[in-house]
């Protein structure tokens, strides 16, 4: 959920949006969300670049190596619609 104090990973399901929402000061480094469904189906992730990042039908990588990113957008990369309770199930990360 975004603005909860914590790092999340949030769903739109109107849109199929995957972002990161890290609380204020939170910076990562990577982050890895792999999906048992292979939802990721949507358009091609947005803020992946680096060498090892990797978008997949099952799996959305992305590493710094040596900076860091706070809250992030990967755009609409989801099928839509799901349920709130199929992607907690269907996500690891």
């Amino acid at each position: 959920q975004r603005g909860d104090g914590q790092t999340s990973i949030v769903y739109d399901a109107n849109s199929g949006e995957v972002a990161v929402d890290g609380p204020a000061g939170v910076e990562l480094t990577s982050i890895n969300i792999d999906s048992a469904g292979g939802i990721f189906t949507g358009d091609a992730a947005a803020n992946l670049g680096g060498s090892f990042d990797n978008d997949a039908d099952n799996n959305i990588f992305k590493a710094t190596f040596g900076s860091s990113f706070g809250s992030l957008s990967f755009g609409n990369v989801a099928q839509t619609g799901l349920s709130q309770e199929f992607v907690l199930n269907d996500l690891t990360v």
